[in-house]
């Protein structure tokens, strides 16, 4: 847990940084950012093997969590979590690029309130929705959502999104917009969604 500060994990595409568990087969409680005047980083890194955040005071839904703490992914994986969120980011700004969520025992990305872009990404094999949206002002461009078994975008309480060249195959829903939510969808491709399109 960081509070008022921030995580700088800068590695290179032939030497990444790992976080994972010290034991093979086991899972690991995560990361918990808030309070930050300093954005993190994270670049050419690999999140693997997750729970939900807890420590003996506090319990989160996520895995990975920023609080009123502004975040960049870029070249980051994050594969297997069992959380309800993998990534969760509230009342912050926020980049993923060029990154990839696999494996999730429910949602990959949860963002509350928050403003942010993604852009050439991949979500593959996720349980719950891809990318789900309250409140937040997020354009998502160029790229993949494989294997989404709810939503692959869900925007919900009044947010404000953008899906442009945007691919989904086997979505449950591919976009769902729903509390007044704005989603503009602007040369995206669907493919075999199990329920709807839209």
């Amino acid at each position: 847990s960081v509070n008022g500060g921030n995580i700088e994990a800068i590695g290179s595409k032939d030497n990444k940084i790992y976080f994972e568990a010290i034991s093979k087969n086991e899972k690991w409680n995560g990361i918990f950012v808030r309070n930050s005047d300093v954005k993190s980083n994270f670049q050419n890194v690999i999140f693997k093997d997750l729970n939900f955040y807890k420590n003996f005071k506090i319990h989160l839904t996520g895995s990975i969590n920023f609080y009123k703490a502004d975040v960049d992914f870029i070249n980051t994986e994050f594969i297997n979590s069992d959380a309800e969120d993998f990534l969760n980011i509230t009342h912050s700004n926020f980049k993923i690029i060029n990154s990839k969520f696999e494996n999730t025992e429910s949602d990959a990305l949860d963002s509350d309130f928050s403003n942010g872009s993604i852009k050439n990404s991949e979500f593959t094999r996720i349980k719950g929705d891809a990318v789900d949206f309250s409140g937040s002002n997020v354009t998502i461009k160029k790229s993949k959502f494989n294997l989404i078994d709810d939503k692959a975008i869900s925007a919900g309480e009044s947010s404000q999104i953008t899906s442009q060249n945007n691919y989904f195959t086997e979505a449950g829903i591919a976009i769902a917009s729903k509390d007044r939510s704005i989603v503009k969808a602007i040369n995206d491709i669907f493919s075999k969604s199990t329920l709807y399109d839209v």
